[in-house]
Formats: C-alpha cells, sequence, structure tokens
C-alpha cells in the first residue's frame, strides 16, 4: 500500500489508496484474456483428440481474474476520492479510462460462457466454475458500472465510451439500422452515448436476458436508465419503446429484474407517455393481483413480465415513480402560484405572453393530475399487502394536498374578481370524486376491516379473514 500523504489539508490513509496502479490492473485483465483464450483453445483441441489437460492453467485464470476484479472495483470506485491537485492522482490513476477495453473483453469472453477447463471434469467441479464465472461476470459489470458513472460526471473522460464501442463484437441485427441512423447525429456527446447503449448496453442486455442472468441484468438495466435519462426527447422515448417491448415479450420471474426493466420502461417514456404506460401497467397488475369482485390471473396477457412472482416488486416500483411525480406536483403548484399572483395583480411584464405561458402551465398541471388519478384508481382497486395499501393511502393523502392547494389558487384574492374555474379544473374535479374518491372509501373501509380483530367483526365477516383453520 502506499504511504500517507498529506498535500495541504487533502489527507489520504492507507486504506483508501490503491496499491496497483492503472496500467497495473489493465495489464493483469490483459494476461488473464490470454489465459482463458489460451485454454479455451486447448480445450477445444483436447476435445477433438480425446485427451485430457491440467487443470492448472484455468485455476491460474481464475485466480488471476478474481484477484483483478476485486482490485479493479477499488481502484474504480477510490478513483473520486482522490483530490485532482493531488500528485498520487496522476501517478496511481492515470489515465483510468484505459481500463473500459479490457474490461468489456473479459465481460465478452464471461458471458460467452466458453469452457474454461477441460471436458473430464466432475459435474461439481463443473457447477461450482459455473458459478465462479457467473460470479466474475456481476463483478466485472459492477466494475463497468462504476467506471462508466465516472465517465458521465467528468466530461473530459467521454472518450471512454467511444473506447467502449470501438471494441464491442456483439451483433443484435433488429439495431443494425438504428446504429446506422445514430452514427450521423451531429452532437458528439450525445451520439457517444447512443451508440454505447445501441452498441454494447442493448445486446448486452439481450444475451444476458435469454441466459436467465437476472441479478447481472440490473446492472445493465441500471446504467441504460442513467444514461437513457441524459438523452434528448427522441432518443429516450425510443429506449422507453424498446423496454416496453421487453416487458411485454418476455416472462421475467425474477422480481428484482422485472422492477428495473419497468423502471426503465416507464423512465425513459416522456411525459405524457410515462403515465400512459403506468396506467396500462396498473391494469394489468389489477388482473394479475385480483379485486375483491374478480379472481386472480397467473400472468399478464399484455405485459408478460407482470405475474404472480412479479407483481409485488412492479407495484412498488410504480408507486415509487408516482411519489417522485408528486414531489414533481409540489414544484409546479408553487410556479403556477407565482403565474397567478401575477395575472391578478395585474403586473406583467409582457401580458400576453405571460399570460399565455401561464395558461399552459396550468392546463399541463390538471393534465398530469388527471393522469396521476386514473393511475392511482387501479391501485384502490387492487388486493395489496399491508406495507403497500398503507404506503398507497399516504401517496394518495399528498395527492389530495395539491389538489387542496390548487383549489385555493382558483380562489380570487381579496379585492380581485371572482372568477369561474376552468374547464380543465372542472374535469379533473369530476374525474376525481368518480374514479378515485368513491373506491377509495371503499379501499379504507376494507382495510380497516382486516385490522380489526375477528372477535369484534359480525359473525359473517369471520370467516373470510381467518388467519388460519381452527
Amino acid at each position: 500500500m502506499a504511504g500517507n500523504i498529506e498535500p495541504g489539508n487533502n489527507r489520504l490513509t492507507q486504506e483508501r489508496v490503491p496499491y496497483l496502479t492503472t496500467s497495473s490492473l489493465c495489464q493483469l485483465m490483459q494476461t488473464a484474456l490470454k489465459l482463458c483464450n489460451t485454454e479455451c483453445s486447448k480445450t477445444i483441441a483436447a476435445s477433438q483428440h480425446h485427451s485430457q489437460l491440467s487443470s492448472s492453467k484455468p485455476v491460474k485464470c481464475l485466480q488471476i481474474m478474481a484477484f483483478t476484479l476485486n482490485h479493479s472495483l477499488h481502484h474504480i470506485k477510490s478513483y473520486l476520492t482522490v483530490a485532482k491537485e493531488n500528485p498520487l492522482r496522476t501517478l496511481i490513476y492515470g489515465e483510468i479510462k484505459l481500463m473500459g477495453p479490457p474490461l468489456l473483453k473479459l465481460i465478452f469472453l464471461l458471458k460467452s460462457g466458453k469452457k474454461l477447463g477441460s471436458e473430464e471434469k466432475k459435474k461439481e467441479e463443473k457447477r461450482m466454475k459455473d458459478e465462479d464465472r457467473k460470479g466474475y461476470l456481476h463483478l466485472a459489470l459492477v466494475c463497468m458500472k462504476e467506471l462508466v458513472t465516472i465517465s458521465l460526471q467528468n466530461p473530459h473522460l467521454t472518450e471512454l465510451l467511444e473506447d467502449l464501442v470501438s471494441v464491442s463484437t456483439l451483433e443484435y441485427p433488429e439495431l443494425d439500422d438504428k446504429y446506422e441512423e445514430d452514427s450521423r447525429i451531429d452532437d458528439q456527446h450525445i451520439r457517444t452515448k447512443q451508440l454505447f447503449v445501441v452498441k454494447v448496453l442493448k445486446p448486452l442486455f439481450s444475451e444476458l436476458l435469454a441466459q436467465s442472468y437476472f441479478h447481472e441484468l440490473e446492472i445493465i438495466s441500471d446504467m441504460l436508465l442513467v444514461i437513457g435519462e441524459q438523452l434528448p426527447r427522441k432518443q429516450r422515448n425510443s429506449h422507453g419503446a424498446w423496454s416496453i417491448h421487453v416487458c411485454k415479450s418476455n416472462v421475467i420471474k425474477n422480481s428484482k429484474a422485472a422492477r428495473s426493466v419497468v423502471a426503465l420502461a416507464i423512465s425513459l417514456s416522456s411525459p405524457p407517455s410515462d403515465l400512459i404506460v403506468a396506467q396500462d401497467m396498473a391494469k394489468e397488475l389489477l388482473k394479475v393481483t385480483g379485486s375483491e369482485t374478480s379472481d386472480t390471473a397467473e400472468v399478464s396477457e399484455s405485459y408478460s413480465i407482470i405475474n404472480q412472482s412479479t407483481s409485488t416488486s412492479i407495484i412498488s416500483c410504480i408507486q415509487k415513480l408516482i411519489e417522485a411525480i408528486i414531489v414533481d406536483m409540489d414544484w409546479a403548484i408553487k410556479k403556477l402560484n407565482i403565474f397567478t399572483l401575477v395575472s391578478q395583480k395585474s403586473i406583467h411584464l409582457s401580458r400576453n405572453e405571460e399570460h399565455v405561458t401561464g395558461m399552459e402551465f396550468e392546463n399541463n398541471l390538471y393534465s398530469r393530475a388527471e393522469a396521476l388519478v386514473k393511475v392511482l384508481s387501479c391501485f384502490v382497486s387492487m388486493n395489496l399487502k399491508e406495507p403497500q395499501a398503507e404506503h398507497l393511502l399516504r401517496l394518495t393523502a399528498k395527492f389530495y394536498k395539491h389538489l387542496a392547494q390548487m383549489s385555493r389558487l382558483r380562489i380570487a384574492s381579496k379585492g380581485c374578481k371572482q372568477l369561474i374555474p376552468s374547464l380543465a379544473f372542472q374535469k379533473l374535479v369530476e374525474l376525481t370524486c368518480k374514479q378515485l374518491t368513491v373506491p377509495l372509501y371503499n379501499f379504507v373501509a376494507e382495510m380497516q376491516r382486516k385490522m380489526l380483530p375477528a372477535s369484534v367483526l359480525p359473525t359473517r365477516s369471520r370467516g373470510k379473514i381467518s388467519a388460519s383453520p381452527t
């Protein structure tokens, strides 16, 4: 380990400073790649000649890989903790982007399923090797995610994504036309991010999904989300549409992986499409979870990703996204309040322009609130587990609080003429009463019924909520 160094006020401890440099780790990755590729070639030759290989090289290959990936992760994570003016930053980290290409090549090797040992190994040993491979792939993807995060935070490291695109050997025929189109994007930063998604992340996603590598799929989804949210509306929506297609056409029963893909589909769909997608999914969740008047379905016919194994996690995912939208509404209402004050007191800097902007903003807010009502109305009809039901009540309480704030804005200030509420506001109020308020009363009543002890319930109701047979 490097010793303690204290340039100015920046003190680096032994625990925070890696003892391997970027160039050393790159060399180790290259060595692991050569050993593994050599072993793969010899394994094929040995199988053709029915001979047996020594297991020493595969062991060395895996040992080097484990050592390199563990230290690479520590190295990448510690990069941001070192101040730019610290001499160790240049000495130890150098051009950290150089780790990208060999790391991606390791990922390609690990996900390919090439044998790293002889065919004659015992089944138990083979099983252990497969588990090791999957663990190394997961670790390599975590390293890649951390490296990409650093690249997105530092403009001078954007060349990393270009280098990764240049070494990608993945083939995804469905995206060939898209790749050609994206190659002509004028803005270099947008082009690089878009090509990285199309040439690297989406093909990796598809291959990992085909192999049911769900934990690794989560990491790719995280990278897709972070990069996708930085892209312009057109590119972002295209990735949202792709994610929706994945949700509709793939039966994923791993709850965490399903949650990450659903988050992609909604988050990468620009408003108002995001809440339209959320509403469509909520309708299908209602079919799978069932209600007081309907039975449950095993899997959604429209969204294969929604099934009995994933419904709970997808509900939590959509509730989290609803919560974020309600927070945005709070900001929007404060902004609308400013427009209202300006309008009522006639202190426009540019009256017509300000009025039009205020009206458009107001209508957009009402439209957003309407879409939210439609999503929430699906949830209050579901058979939800207690934590999710309580979370839903908290969300609806916040939503009604915002509705009250919007209503107060319709009340004229003292000395100002009271105007009739706009048609958009009247429509929002009517929709809320019919689709949310009425079913919400039933939802709360049912929650209270389930929370009461059996002894205080009417006799005819006791059998419905009995936890276990007597």
